[in-house]
């Protein structure tokens, strides 16, 4: 590997080390009673080195600050980098509306450079165009920086900023408030991996939620398979679950909040056990240790 390579893995390491130890969940409104699409929204962006991408809406926020490296490539401090412009984006599977967002700006300590200006455009179904009247668009570190404008209606949303340093690591936390008055967002369900599992055997359920607002129910069920599944707690998202005879199911996981609904399945194939095989004999033959080792 080369040392160019080798100094871009190590960089890309340390950052998550650095995001891990200084961060801490918060509350996912940038300010109470407020309610945060980008939640629920997928991220992608142009910025080809930020890993993961979903850390811009886990509701992460640094607490025990720090700079995002010590030191540098070997020999001399960390080589300065040309400034770009980059983009993030959120998608949704259908239309949201919003009018505000938030955006949580980081310097690491002075150790990183925030960008000179930034922008929200919103895709009107053919292109990207830009928010009407923004309000804000501020660059104060370490806080939430409020930006309003004309509510929009869309499936994507997109902030581009201007001079960025260290592929827009600086941007934390990226937040789309929900408009007063515009309809529900269903939640985001995963029932987890397909999996194999042995008759008698037990299986570990453990269901992935993301919501706008509070889920009211879950529900683990039997969708299909020829035997009967127990399933130990069928009302929370981790639960345990046995079948009384092999094949191939899909259990159903399914999630409530408010009036919407969304299910997940998942595919359990059960098999029987292995059948036992008898030991072969071993013969043995009388022998004695003469060695000193």
């Amino acid at each position: 590997m080369k040392t160019s390579a080798v100094i871009r893995v190590c960089s890309l390491a340390i950052l998550l080390l650095v995001l891990a130890a200084g961060c801490s969940p918060k509350e996912n409104s940038a300010r109470s009673g407020e309610r945060n699409l980008a939640i629920v929204a997928t991220p992608s962006g142009s910025v080809q080195n930020r890993t993961p991408m979903t850390s811009l809406n886990d509701g992460l926020l640094p607490v025990n600050t720090g700079p995002m490296r010590m030191g540098g490539a070997p020999g001399g401090p960390r080589p300065p980098q040309r400034l770009t412009a980059q983009w993030v984006e959120y998608t949704w599977v259908q239309p949201v509306s919003t009018k505000q967002v938030a955006v949580y700006w980081w310097n690491f300590e002075n150790s990183v450079r925030l960008p000179l200006t930034y922008r929200i455009k919103y895709w009107n179904g053919s292109e990207f165009v830009a928010v009407n009247n923004p309000s804000g668009l501020g660059l104060e570190n370490n806080q939430y920086n409020i930006t309003t404008f004309d509510q929009v209606e869309t499936t994507r949303l997109r902030l581009e900023a201007d001079s960025v340093d260290r592929g827009l690591s600086s941007l934390i936390e990226w937040q789309v408030i929900q408009a007063e008055k515009s309809p529900d967002y269903p939640p985001v369900v995963s029932a987890g991996t397909d999996r194999i599992v042995m008759l008698n055997g037990k299986t570990y359920l453990s269901g992935k939620v993301k919501s706008v607002t509070p889920v009211k129910k879950v529900t683990w069920s039997k969708a299909s398979g020829p035997g009967n599944v127990t399933i130990d707690n069928p009302e929370v998202l981790e639960t345990t679950a046995t079948f009384s005879a092999p094949g191939e199911y899909i259990l159903n996981l399914a999630v409530r909040e408010g009036k919407l609904t969304t299910s997940a399945p998942l595919k359990v194939k059960v098999t029987e056990p292995p059948v036992a095989q008898r030991l072969d004999v071993v013969y043995t033959k009388r022998y004695k240790i003469d060695s000193p080792l």
